[in-house]
């Protein structure tokens, strides 16, 4: 791990949005240019005219957007321009998908090795040494072979149900897996329900909290292109095909090992295709969360973003930016972000983001103390009773709390310290 990898995965989550739908108010376009506008180019590659979208000044850090199924980069439009912001952003089509061409499946050879190979060569194309990459459902196989391929052209993982071990595989793939065991007319025709109106809407609404606020825009969008004669047949070749990245999964997992690029790892739990159980195996391949405790939110008053680090010297040189760590914290209503290591069960070293309060970092934070304890406490943490938070030390203001907890779930925090004397 290079000595920057949190500073730039915690850049990614700051930054936004990476991870979260984004809403641009109406009249942002109607009152002037877009001065981050996306445009739209085709790039002929193996044959095949790829599409894709692009913004921002090629110049800054390259973030990479690899959509899922049944998706293209249409599903990033809003995000975008966002990105462009500081960031040069490249989201392709791959082959069959959207824009792009979609020959015949009895004519070319639809995989997830042949998309990596195109995405490469267009990043090629364009210059792009290096890149961070937002990966999801499908994309997470394409960005991993691209990976596998060559590990220091990735600057870091943005990864969201993005499956790389077989823990992640459950009871929704078996028809899927019958087909890879016998691929044969009645398999392949019992998958064809994915591919119906119903499913689509489905695949976008299952386990939301509203699904009023789903736009059905991505609904039609959506079955339009798989509705084109013989995308059936393809999206086929693709189901049949994603059984062979399994066999990849042990090479991917030992690069990320060896590796270890930065990465940010964030799930939606309600996702039966892609499952919270593919999430937890990373941490024992990627190191800066402590597999000890998961991330997760904690409500002490208000919500703060637990977040506990393997090591010491990685939690020191975190770092981010105020004003996306603000804009980030406001639209997930979170008070601060706890970036915690722990010397033992009941001793831990915090640095405390507090940018939603125009401050980088805050020397001492008793809510946040006490949102810890609570949060240990649900998830069985051997505390003993009490543990001890050195706060503030990183940023030259020391201060020691003390947080007692009781067994009773629900039960009030009590905090106390000794903070550092300002000014």
């Amino acid at each position: 791990m290079n000595t920057n990898s949190l500073n730039t995965s915690f850049a990614a989550l700051l930054a936004g949005t990476l991870l979260l739908p984004v809403t641009l108010p109406g009249d942002a376009f109607a009152a002037q240019p877009m001065p981050f506008a996306t445009s739209f180019g085709q790039m002929e590659i193996d044959g095949l005219k790829i599409a894709y979208r692009e913004a921002g000044n090629p110049a800054n850090p390259t973030v990479l957007l690899l959509h899922g199924f049944p998706t293209s980069s249409h599903m990033f439009r809003e995000l975008i321009p966002v990105l462009a912001e500081r960031y040069h952003v490249i989201a392709p089509d791959y082959p069959g998908f959207g824009a792009s061409d979609m020959p015949a499946a009895a004519d070319y050879a639809y995989g997830f090795e042949n998309a990596a190979g195109v995405v490469t060569r267009l990043l090629d194309a364009k210059g792009v040494d290096s890149y961070s990459v937002y990966l999801m459902d499908y994309g997470a196989p394409v960005g991993y072979r691209m990976f596998a391929n060559d590990p220091e052209r990735v600057d870091a993982f943005i990864i969201q149900n993005g499956n790389a071990y077989e823990e992640g595989l459950r009871e929704f793939w078996d028809p899927i897996k019958a087909y890879w065991a016998e691929p044969s007319a009645e398999t392949g025709d019992a998958l064809r329900g994915f591919l119906t109106l119903e499913a689509t809407i489905w695949q976008f609404t299952h386990g939301v909290k509203d699904a009023s606020a789903i736009s059905p825009d991505n609904f039609w969008h959506v079955q339009y292109l798989l509705d084109r004669p013989g995308n059936q047949e393809v999206q086929l070749e693709m189901f049949l095909d994603y059984g062979s990245n399994l066999d990849e999964y042990a090479r991917w997992q030992a690069l990320f090992r060896e590796h270890q690029p930065p990465a940010l790892l964030m799930w939606g739990a309600n996702d039966v295709i892609f499952p919270e159980e593919g999430a937890h195996p990373y941490k024992a391949d990627l190191k800066d969360l402590d597999p000890a405790l998961p991330p997760g939110l904690a409500h002490a008053g208000n919500d703060h973003l637990i977040l506990l680090l393997r090591d010491r010297t990685r939690l020191a040189r975190a770092g981010y930016d105020l004003a996306d760590g603000a804009a980030f914290m406001a639209r997930n209503g979170l008070t601060t972000i706890s970036l915690l290591q722990a010397d033992s069960h009941r001793r831990f070293h915090s640095r405390n983001a507090f940018a939603i309060g125009s401050v980088l970092e805050d020397p001492a934070t008793g809510a946040a103390a006490a949102a810890l304890g609570g949060y240990l406490r649900d998830w069985g943490w051997p505390h003993g009773g009490v543990i001890e938070i050195v706060q503030g030390e990183d940023m030259g203001a020391p201060s020691l709390l003390r947080a007692e907890i009781g067994e009773t779930p629900g039960e009030g925090i009590r905090v106390s310290g000794r903070t550092h004397e300002l000014g």
